[in-house]
């Protein structure tokens, strides 16, 4: 029975201390999980501050886009008012071309008048009038 006993007891304290490591090593754990709290909410902390940073600068990006978009935009109007539209264009040549054929029949009446065509020149004249 005494043999026994002895073996309880040497069993007892391999449990004592193997639960003595066991707290040891929960201890550790602890100060881990501590540490690891610090540097999340540190983490946390700069992911906030990046976050804001990210707001501020899109918000600085979409404030200069839409000036340079309504910047361009004036500019492509003011274009439109400085540069005439192909309508207006087609006026022009035909107004053009109509004065170059006026000056050419008047040129031609005179020159028929100075070559000694005068009834000629009235005939022509009287055409290019009508």
């Amino acid at each position: 029975m005494e043999a026994r006993i002895s073996r309880l007891e040497s069993g007892v304290e391999h449990i004592r201390r193997d639960m003595a490591e066991t707290r040891a090593d929960v201890r550790q754990i602890n100060v881990r999980l501590s540490a690891l709290e610090c540097i999340s909410a540190r983490t946390e902390a700069r992911l906030d501050a990046t976050d804001a940073k990210i707001d501020t600068v899109e918000r600085t990006l979409t404030e200069k886009i839409d000036t340079v978009q309504r910047t361009l935009s004036d500019k492509i109007d003011g274009l439109a008012d400085r540069y005439m539209t192909k309508h207006q264009f087609a006026l022009w040549a035909l107004a053009g071309a109509v004065a170059v054929l006026g000056s050419a029949a008047a040129l031609i009446g005179v020159l028929l008048r100075a070559m000694g065509h005068p009834l000629v020149a009235d005939v022509f004249e009287a055409i290019s009038h009508e």
